[in-house]
């Protein structure tokens, strides 16, 4: 565990584990290793890496890929394995919000919750790339939470 993600871990309730490189085989592993030891954990990546708003939806896009497939293998690999993506704002660090995307909560936390600053047309915007990437472009970090029954 990560110092400074005892926050997290605080809201969680569970063990976390922060993983910063995008490479699947060492998520898979790393995953794997958790599970082994613990019947519940989350792994959790950082989804805004750069103040470029192009390279931030780059790293999104490749953070939500990884999570969800990551999420594909366990469930294949683990059949009483219980999974579930989360959105964390602003940061990993600092949660603020944390929510299961793809649900009720998720919709309430991007109309409620999450900053909506900007032009209609931006707004607009924002919301056709929630629709396609599948997460809010504000989120600081997702995670994937693990429970073994």
């Amino acid at each position: 565990m990560e110092s400074q993600l005892h926050q997290l871990e605080d809201v969680l309730q569970i063990p976390v584990v922060q993983l910063r490189s995008g490479d699947y085989s060492k998520m898979l592993f790393s995953a794997r290793e958790l599970l082994a030891h613990s019947s519940h954990c989350c792994i959790v990546m950082a989804a805004n890496h750069s103040s470029k708003k192009l390279q931030r939806l780059k790293d999104l896009y490749s953070c939500i890929s990884l999570m969800n497939r990551l999420q594909r293998q366990l469930r294949k690999d683990y059949l009483s394995l219980n999974t579930s993506i989360i959105g964390v704002y602003p940061s990993l660090a600092y949660p603020v919000c944390v929510y299961e995307i793809s649900t009720v909560a998720d919709s309430y936390v991007s109309g409620n919750v999450l900053p909506r600053e900007g032009s209609a047309l931006f707004i607009a915007v924002k919301q056709l790339i929630s629709k396609l990437l599948g997460v809010n472009p504000a989120v600081g970090g997702l995670g994937l939470i693990l429970y073994k029954e």
